[in-house]
């Protein structure tokens, strides 16, 4: 018997004439089980295990999702830049496709890039007036979180459920 189930026999003696205290005593061997079960475990249980946390403050998770029109609308502009606009206006551009937008902003991006168009330079400047008009902007990057250590970490409770059989 360990330190544990003898605090707890020695409880459940000196308190016998508790009625629900002499209730348990049936039960004092489940009871002495189940302490003994999450000690167990809680001493087979490994450090803080910070990895889940980690993967949602990495900066790369928290990069907006482009869909596949968008990246096929920014290659089209990389391909094919218009030589009419100036490059600060067509960097912003760029960069605007790229950041999430509503589901009706991507509609009105996909009319203008499946319409045809007599030069791919024409295709990729209504492109880049399509992305003015609607008023996309480039995505800004949250400020990353700090990393976060296992000493971070504080158990709170362990919770163990077991069934009495009667």
């Amino acid at each position: 018997m360990n330190a544990t189930a003898e605090r707890m026999n020695h409880y459940l003696q000196r308190h016998r004439s508790a009625p629900k205290v002499s209730a348990l005593m049936g039960r004092h061997a489940a009871l002495v089980g189940l302490v003994e079960r999450i000690l167990a475990t809680k001493r087979a249980a490994p450090a803080a295990d910070t990895s889940a946390l980690e993967c949602e403050i990495d900066p790369a998770n928290l990069q907006p999702k482009v869909p596949k029109l968008k990246r096929e609308i920014a290659e089209q502009l990389r391909q094919h830049p218009p030589p009419d606009i100036e490059q600060a206006r067509f960097t912003r551009s760029l960069e605007a496709v790229q950041a999430p937008c509503s589901l009706r902003e991507q509609k009105f991006l996909r009319a203008v890039f499946e319409n045809d168009f007599p030069s791919h330079t024409a295709k990729s400047r209504a492109l880049v007036e399509g992305i003015e008009r609607i008023g996309l902007e480039p995505f800004q990057a949250p400020e990353p979180l700090p990393p976060i250590m296992p000493h971070d970490v504080h158990l709170i409770c362990w919770m163990g459920v077991d069934a009495l059989h009667e």
